[in-house]
């Protein structure tokens, strides 16, 4: 994750985790996302793509952890 999502994103994320272990929870389920093209630049020297990931969690439950196993 440290890799590829912004600082907000990836703090927010580590904050849901620390709520979900407070709350005995795990969550499971199948992640969609939608990758898209935002910005191309192929004359630079080296050549740039940025990307936008949406990502959807639709499809994921909320399980208490002791029953999560």
């Amino acid at each position: 994750m440290e890799t590829y999502a912004t600082l907000d994103a990836l703090g927010q994320f580590k904050l849901d985790l620390a709520q979900l272990e407070s709350n005995g929870t795990v969550i499971k389920g199948d992640m969609g996302h939608e990758v898209k093209v935002i910005g191309l630049d192929l004359e630079a020297k080296t050549p740039k793509a940025t990307l936008s990931d949406c990502v959807d969690l639709s499809k994921w439950k909320t399980y208490e952890s002791r029953h999560a196993r």
